[in-house]
């Protein structure tokens, strides 16, 4: 896990995504978590409110939810605020609640490991920083 800077704000990368350069990063602000892209600091963060993350996040840790064999169609995970695409070697993900129009692009390596550091609960960190 690395803590990364993008604008100014602290974010942090699951473990898997190694020294933080091209990673799908996380950052709990208020009560939304806003997902952002590392290689792209520039690109306004997506709003997950923490409803939606705790939900998306029981549903990936519990195997419900395999966003790794995505396909062309989107994944209309609306329920947990997002929608997903797979378009090639990229992942296009959206805030379906805030702006729809508006989108991420993540490889399938950097989506992976955003996956995988859910399941292994290397987002915890945010949680209790935030309680704090």
């Amino acid at each position: 896990m690395a803590k990364v800077s993008i604008n100014g704000q602290n974010f942090i990368t699951a473990a898997l995504c190694g020294d933080g350069c091209c990673c799908v990063a996380v950052r709990k602000e208020g009560l939304n978590f806003l997902i952002a892209d590392t290689k792209d600091p520039s690109a306004e963060p997506l709003v997950i409110n923490a409803t939606r993350w705790e939900s998306l996040k029981s549903e990936i840790q519990g195997g419900k939810l395999n966003l790794t064999e995505l396909s062309e169609q989107a994944s209309d995970l609306a329920e947990h605020g997002i929608s997903v695409r797979k378009i090639h070697s990229h992942l296009l993900v959206c805030d379906t609640v805030t702006n729809a129009d508006y989108s991420l692009a993540f490889t399938l390596k950097e989506w992976d490991a955003f996956i995988e550091g859910i399941k292994a609960d290397n987002f915890e960190d945010i949680l209790l920083a935030n309680a704090a």
